[in-house]
């Protein structure tokens, strides 16, 4: 297994986040931006070596939020198409 330079993976975390603030806030594509929260999951900003049960509570609560917000962005967008 290669190890993969932490920055690395923090620098796309970011990158995808903003994307995601940008289709929600700017261009209003949920869907996009739904799919680009979920893509910046991959990147995890924290040791990514580390086993979930090992990590500090607060990480646990930061993903779990991340992934609530995935989940509520896709849902408001697939909301929208309903009408």
């Amino acid at each position: 297994m290669t190890k993969i330079n932490p920055l690395f993976n923090r620098i796309l975390y970011g990158l995808f986040l903003l994307l995601t603030a940008y289709f929600v806030f700017i261009e209003k594509e949920y869907m996009t931006a739904a799919s680009n929260l979920c893509i910046a999951f991959i990147f995890d900003p924290f040791d990514a070596t580390q086993a979930f049960n090992e990590r500090p509570f607060w990480q646990k609560i930061w993903l779990y939020i991340h992934v609530g917000i995935a989940a509520a962005i896709l849902g408001y967008g697939i909301g929208i198409f309903d009408k």
